[in-house]
């Protein structure tokens, strides 16, 4: 999925895609066949097409190759599933889930991604508070049967409050990059729509 947004990014040769998903992601460990390997499975879902070969390209390298390597656009197809999934989708390897749907968030995706975020938001606040109550429910009956809790009871106490702190970081971070994202949308889309405005009238 990654592969496929930084080729509606921009089109760009395999070599190119890969130095580019390595910058881009260093901390989700890509192998060096990974670019080739998405563009290959992408090909096959008409998601991406060849439009072109990297002539130039070819030239400044001084490889000597036969053949110039070829450059990949994505479809209308591959464009509409990735703004789809985009929003739904924590992209796997990538353990920041958050700056990895915001690097190809595009202007019209505002909207969408702001009420997502919040939703998201909320049911990891949800699943915190869960965890918390069920801990709290745990302790209340243990008071209530006058023992100490087993070596079982133990760590399920450790479980239930490492789950509340994690939702709750997470929660955090989604709300944060929704307020922030809020901001773009007061600060960016009213130029935005002034811009096409006077294009209209002229």
């Amino acid at each position: 999925m990654i592969v496929l947004g930084l080729v509606i990014q921009q089109e760009d040769t395999v070599s190119g895609v890969s130095r580019r998903l390595m910058g881009m992601f260093p901390e989700a460990g890509f192998g060096r066949n990974a670019a080739h390997s998405s563009i290959t499975s992408l090909l096959g879902k008409d998601w991406v097409r060849v439009s072109g070969t990297a002539t130039d390209d070819a030239k400044a390298s001084g490889t000597g190759r036969k053949s110039s390597p070829l450059v990949y656009a994505a479809t209308p197809q591959g464009v509409e599933h990735f703004r789809v999934e985009q929003q739904v989708v924590v992209f796997p390897r990538v353990k920041n889930g958050v700056k990895s749907r915001l690097e190809f968030l595009r202007p019209e995706d505002l909207p969408m991604a702001i009420e997502n975020f919040a939703k998201e938001a909320q049911a990891c606040s949800e699943l915190a508070e869960k965890a918390r109550m069920a801990l709290l429910d745990d302790q209340r009956l243990r008071r209530k049967l006058r023992r100490p809790p087993t070596w079982e009871e133990q760590l399920r106490d450790i479980i239930l409050k490492q789950e509340a702190t994690s939702w709750t970081a997470i929660a955090f971070g989604l709300d944060s990059a929704r307020t922030s994202l809020e901001d773009l949308e007061r600060a960016y889309l009213p130029h935005e729509r002034s811009a096409d405005c006077a294009d209209q009238a002229g």
